[in-house]
């Protein structure tokens, strides 16, 4: 079964994240050292920049997550957490979390299982 992780450009951002920062913080301490109040704006500001990326993947995150198992459901009728979970590579706390926003938002609807354990089964809703 092929990874339904929801990184994309996710993972590129928390790995260049941190570097960006950290060369716009060298570049600004060199600045100052030069007296070089150019080079010292310029190194803020890309550390600035670098933070609201950072900060914009974090806010994104859920959203990813949910279009993944959105899309994991809508292949899949009738999963449960669990495979949800294992789909998307998270515990099932978090995959609970997105069924159940993706759910309230009527996009989602669930049942329960009487064949098995009687667990939550979810499909996309009518």
């Amino acid at each position: 079964m092929a990874s339904l992780r929801a990184s994309g450009i996710s993972g590129f951002v928390r790995v260049s994240c941190p570097l960006l920062f950290a060369l716009g913080a060298l570049n600004a301490a060199l600045a100052q050292a030069r007296v070089d109040f150019g080079g010292v704006s310029t190194g803020l500001c890309l550390c600035a920049c670098t933070a609201g990326l950072f900060g914009e993947d974090l806010l994104q995150r859920d959203y990813r997550r949910d279009r993944a198992v959105l899309a994991y459901v809508a292949r899949h009728p009738g999963v449960d957490v669990r495979q949800v979970a294992r789909a998307i590579e998270d515990c099932e706390r978090v995959a609970f979390r997105s069924l159940a926003r993706l759910t309230k938002e009527g996009l989602l609807a669930w049942a329960v299982d009487r064949q098995t354990s009687g667990e939550r089964v979810y499909r996309i809703a009518r």
